[in-house]
């Protein structure tokens, strides 16, 4: 039973990580524009800064998406058990 409860979570979140990844991929134009908008701003500041600190920089920006990735999969996480409990409460 237990091995079966670990299976169906391992499952879940695979599942979650797959439709993270189709949802991010169908980004609509104004999240596309920011991206841009971003990548812009880093090209100018890797060409100003000092090649010492764009190690620095790069550690802060991946954690920074770090962030934005695990807070992403709380809100799905919570969006898909808001959604199942009240499924669950219409069917009751």
């Amino acid at each position: 039973m237990i091995e079966r409860d670990l299976k169906l979570k391992e499952d879940i979140a695979e599942f979650i990580g797959k439709r993270m990844d189709r949802i991010a991929d169908k980004q609509d134009k104004d999240r596309k524009n920011t991206n841009k908008e971003i990548i812009k701003i880093h090209s100018r500041l890797m060409e100003k800064i000092a090649p010492e600190l764009r190690e620095d920089l790069f550690e802060l920006q991946e954690a920074y998406v770090c962030a934005g990735a695990l807070e992403g999969e709380a809100c799905y996480k919570q969006g898909l058990q808001d959604g199942m409990k009240l499924a669950l409460g219409v069917i009751e």
